[in-house]
């Protein structure tokens, strides 16, 4: 059926039969006035299929006034009409990739796509199993992809929103993670989907990653009360450790950071920061409401137009981001779904000193459950899988697993390699529904080794007892911890402005915002990276 340019440019009234087709002659910018669009919930209702993906690619075709074209589409969750979805041809299957016809210019009402679009897709079916975008609105047929929409589709649909995704069921080497929902049977007397999803995670191999949180010394910051593998953030300045404990040859010219926070509601604070012995950062990640990360090599210039993503992570939700810095290029990776990519300078052989600190924060506010350096840049994208598949046939369904409350990191299988780091401080998980664990022998600990310095931050050991509590080379292993001392005389004496916070080698780590050697001066854009000296 054919909408008319004939129609009054205020009253637009819109009777669907499929295929649809709008032609508006006069162009779409004259029915704007007085519009008011309809609900994703209710379009939703109205629609045949429900789904969230991204446009692989578009008809080549010019796109003229009044011609529609096609879309191929990557499936990434299906909000509604699984089981009809199920019955049309994809045009491939691992990621599952539909074509999707009755798109068009944006000036005639249409709803227009481009390659790497990630939207929410209104769909119709006809013509013996054809997928069109659907018009119950002007530009219907596609809304952003955003949490606010996706709950507000599924809460019409009957849906409660879904939790938040539970922590992964591995550290590395590929885990399980779940979450669940629950139906409103008021609104509709049984809702179409699952009530439990599941999706894998931490797909990186253990080998040359290193989670800070195993390293670094929390033993005097709280741990979270609704999540107890997570840690509390609330008034703790920074937490540092050597940098060369991590990275003893060097520190990788290309590498990935890894994350699971809850960022306070509308905080900003540094994540992370990499320091050189001088104090000079060269790497600090901020989380806020458009997470950046800033870096500079030793020695040199700050690199201008830090990479600077917009997204919200201090919306006070749980997050699973990451960053791959490899090459010129820096990809921010988030939730499963967004995935960014921006770029850098940097020298032809990039060079980060691994003689100095390298700290959770300065000014992190909120939870953290996980905070992974690795020197394999693609580990970025293992964190959780970005394919587009449906989160529930990501993975099989596993029986529940379920942790206890003192729980800190999840247990890994005795047929999977185990990091190369530190563990004994972290008991492990104890859950239900999985294989019996062997009886392991205790380990009996020398005590730890007084502090490598006696001010400023330092290291301190200790060893395993072998057989006859001896300490032997061929039998006994040692662990290494953070220590921090009081402050060396004149270490930090700076008075830093605007929130900044005076760092090793007495130089103000400065917020997005400010620079200058105390954060005196106010910039509405930076375009270095982290203001730790003149240069920043």
């Amino acid at each position: 059926m054919l909408l008319r340019d004939t129609v009054p440019p205020r009253s637009v009234v819109f009777i669907f039969m499929f295929p649809v087709f709008l032609d508006f002659a006069g162009g779409c910018i004259e029915l704007l006035n007085g519009w008011d669009p309809v609900p994703v919930a209710e379009r939703a209702r109205r629609a045949d299929v429900v789904l969230s993906g991204s446009v692989v690619r578009t008809d080549a075709l010019p796109r003229q006034p009044g011609l529609t074209y096609s879309a191929r589409v990557r499936v990434r969750t299906v909000l509604k009409g699984k089981s009809r979805l199920r019955e049309i041809p994809a045009i491939s299957e691992q990621p599952r990739v539909y074509n999707v016809s009755n798109f068009g210019r944006r000036a005639q009402c249409y709803s227009e796509v481009t390659q790497g679009d990630a939207v929410i897709f209104f769909l119709g079916i006809f013509r013996e199993g054809e997928l069109a975008a659907r018009y119950d609105d002007i530009f219907g047929a596609t809304a952003d992809l955003t949490r606010e929409n996706e709950e507000e589709i599924l809460l019409g649909l009957g849906w409660r929103p879904w939790s938040d995704w539970q922590p992964c069921s591995q550290s590395c080497g590929g885990g399980v993670q779940t979450r669940s929902r629950t139906c409103d049977k008021s609104v509709v007397e049984s809702c179409e989907g699952v009530s439990k999803e599941n999706r894998s995670c931490n797909k990186f191999k253990c080998d040359g990653v290193k989670d800070l949180l195993r390293f670094v010394d929390v033993s005097n910051v709280a741990r979270s009360k609704e999540r107890p593998s997570a840690f509390l953030f609330d008034n703790i300045r920074e937490l540092p450790f050597p940098t060369a404990i991590l990275f003893p040859k060097s520190f990788p010219s290309d590498f990935s950071v890894i994350a699971t926070a809850k960022p306070r509601e509308g905080s900003r604070g540094f994540l992370t920061t990499v320091a050189s012995s001088s104090g000079e950062t060269q790497i600090a990640i901020e989380v806020g409401n458009a997470p950046t990360l800033r870096y500079a090599e030793l020695g040199g210039k700050p690199t201008s137009g830090s990479p600077r993503f917009s997204v919200d992570l201090s919306d006070g939700k749980w997050h699973q981001f990451s960053f791959r810095v490899q090459g010129s290029e820096v990809t921010f990776y988030m939730d499963c779904v967004f995935e960014m990519t921006e770029t850098i300078q940097r020298s032809k052989a990039p060079y980060i000193n691994n003689s100095g600190i390298l700290t959770i924060g300065p000014n992190f506010q909120g939870e953290l459950e996980q905070l992974v350096f690795s020197d394999d840049p693609s580990d970025a994208a293992l964190q959780c899988p970005t394919s587009g598949q449906s989160v529930d046939e990501d993975t099989k369904i596993l029986e529940e697993v379920t942790t206890f409350a003192n729980d800190i990191v999840p247990l890994l299988a005795e047929t999977e390699p185990r990091p190369r780091f530190a563990t004994s401080t972290i008991p492990a998980v104890t859950s239900r529904k999985m294989a019996p664990e062997v009886p392991k022998p205790v380990v009996l600990w020398s005590p730890w080794s007084p502090c490598s310095v006696t001010c400023g931050s330092g290291q301190r050991t200790r060893a395993s007892y072998c057989p006859g509590n001896e300490i032997r080379t061929d039998c006994s292993r040692t662990e290494i911890a953070a220590c921090v001392m009081a402050k060396c005389p004149g270490a930090c004496t700076r008075a830093c402005q605007n929130g900044g916070v005076c760092t090793s080698g007495n130089t103000c780590l400065c917020p997005y915002g400010y620079a200058g050697q105390v954060c005196q001066t106010e910039f509405h854009t930076i375009p270095y990276g982290p203001h730790t000296n003149s240069n920043f």
